[in-house]
This record gives C-alpha cells, sequence and structure tokens, in this order.
C-alpha cells in the first residue's frame, strides 16, 4: 500500500471513528494535543461563533457588512457560517458525489442549535450567490 493510500484510510478511519474532518481546525474548534490531535469545540472562541450567528441570522446584516462590524475576515465568516460542524454534523468531501455526513461527537449538543442554522440559511442580506448577484 502507497503512503498516499494509507494516509486516505487513516483519514477515514479518523473521519468515522471522531467525525473529525482532518485539517486545519476552522474558528471555533482547536485540535487536542498530540498524539490524538483531535478535533474539539473551543469554548472560548466559540462564544464568538453563536454571536456571529445569532447576528447573521436575524437576517439584516450581509457577510461583507457582519465581517466588517466583527472583524473577521469575510471569507473565514462565510466558512463560518455554513460549516455543518457548528451543527454538530461533519461532512467529508463536501460539495461533491461522494460527500459523506455523520454526527459530529457534540452533535447531541451543538454549539449552534438546530434552530439558530436553520435561521442562519439564506438570509434576505445574503440571497443565493448567481451570475447576475452582483457579487464576484
Amino acid at each position: 500500500m502507497t503512503s498516499s493510500a494509507l494516509r486516505f484510510v487513516t483519514y477515514s478511519a479518523t473521519f468515522e471513528r471522531y467525525g473529525d474532518q482532518a485539517g486545519s481546525p476552522i474558528m471555533g474548534f482547536i485540535r487536542t494535543p498530540q498524539p490524538e490531535a483531535r478535533l474539539a469545540i473551543d469554548p472560548v472562541e466559540m462564544v464568538q461563533v453563536v454571536e456571529l450567528f445569532t447576528r447573521y441570522s436575524r437576517g439584516d446584516v450581509s457577510y461583507r457588512i457582519l465581517a466588517l462590524e466583527s472583524g473577521v475576515p469575510e471569507g473565514a465568516l462565510r466558512a463560518t457560517v455554513t460549516n455543518p460542524l457548528n451543527n454538530g454534523w461533519a461532512v467529508r468531501n463536501r460539495r461533491s458525489p461522494d460527500e459523506r455526513r455523520i454526527p459530529a461527537p457534540w452533535r447531541n449538543n451543538p454549539p449552534v442549535s438546530d434552530e439558530l442554522w436553520q435561521g442562519s440559511r439564506g438570509t434576505a442580506a445574503d440571497p443565493p450567490l448567481g451570475k447576475n448577484s452582483g457579487d464576484p
């Protein structure tokens, strides 16, 4: 077995067992110390993440304006507000035919509740991007 094949098997097993998507943690998450290095909620930073979700879900502010107000870069803000990991769902191979979604270890008590998650999907201030949306 090649080293890249072994790495794929290892990442897949980690995803299946621990809901760990591998890679760098997003805003609101940390990696536990080695040797495990598992994904975990950062209780301090997650407070800001939940505040961003709450503010965005009101529907009266766009990603761009919220980024300016919060000091969080727009790309990082968009990545955070659209990441189902905050709602307790780990996703592998996102936006591909092989996408897999499993419950993260914190799914029973996610930092972003189901109601808040639904409230932040496609607000009026940020309609779905399209050819004529005005965004690049």
